[in-house]
């Protein structure tokens, strides 16, 4: 058994397979107590390899301890959104959108063109709220890419992507944008109110923008610059 803080919430885990021992391992802290415990047996990793036989048990094994970790998380202030989310100069820009938009085709330009610019989640960070302020934190379940690290930065904008023949940004209102980003989180195995309430949060505290993108080279900039009202940079 090991215990990890992921996001200032201390998980206990006895990892079985690759995938979750190598992802968990920057997680991993010598505090003996912890806020709640992830087990996964045999049964259950059998169950959702039979329902889904091109999974491996190591697949299985690290889907199921992110689906009981982001469940669990609701009830300290945090949830998943499926997103990438970035660091640019200590602040975090997350983007979100239905898989296959090209949520990290876009992060990856970002990645490129700002040098200060590094991975907090490429798939499903957790959004967490302390202190009156909204942080997008690395977990050790990143989805198909181990691109996730263990720290946190303040969230600057979330952007909810679209493709597009041209790059554009447009604000949108807390009303808009609360229904497409409960869309792209977990919405069951806990208190709803808690989720909607973190949601809303996020929603009024934090600038939401429709990205409208191509995947050109100078896509990542434009976005920036709409993001900051800048033209010139």
């Amino acid at each position: 058994m090991g215990i990890y803080n992921i996001a200032g919430i201390k998980v206990s885990m006895s990892p079985r397979y690759e995938t979750l021992i190598q992802q968990s391992e920057p997680y991993k802290t010598n505090e003996k107590h912890f806020d709640f415990e992830i087990q996964i047996s045999d049964k259950h990793i059998y169950a959702l390899q039979k329902e889904n036989p091109h999974l491996s048990a190591a697949d299985c094994e690290y889907i199921l301890a992110g689906g009981i970790f982001y469940r669990r998380c609701v009830a300290y202030n945090s949830f998943l959104l499926h997103a990438s989310a970035i660091m640019v100069d200590g602040k975090a820009y997350v983007f979100s959108a239905p898989s296959g938009t090209g949520k990290s085709t876009h992060t990856a330009l970002w990645l490129k063109t700002f040098p200060s610019a590094t991975y907090i989640n490429d798939d499903k960070p957790l959004l967490q709220y302390r202190n009156g302020i909204m942080y997008a934190c690395g977990t050790p379940f990143s989805g198909k890419t181990d691109l996730n690290r263990n720290g946190a930065a303040p969230v600057e904008a979330v952007c909810i992507l679209s493709r597009a023949k041209e790059t554009y940004v447009q604000r949108i209102s807390a009303g808009e944008a609360l229904h497409p980003l409960l869309e792209q989180t977990i919405r069951d195995g806990f208190d709803m109110a808690c989720l909607l309430s973190l949601v809303e949060k996020l929603v009024t505290d934090v600038p939401i923008y429709k990205v409208f993108c191509t995947l050109d080279s100078d896509a990542a900039l434009k976005v920036w610059q709409g993001i900051h009202n800048r033209e010139d940079d």
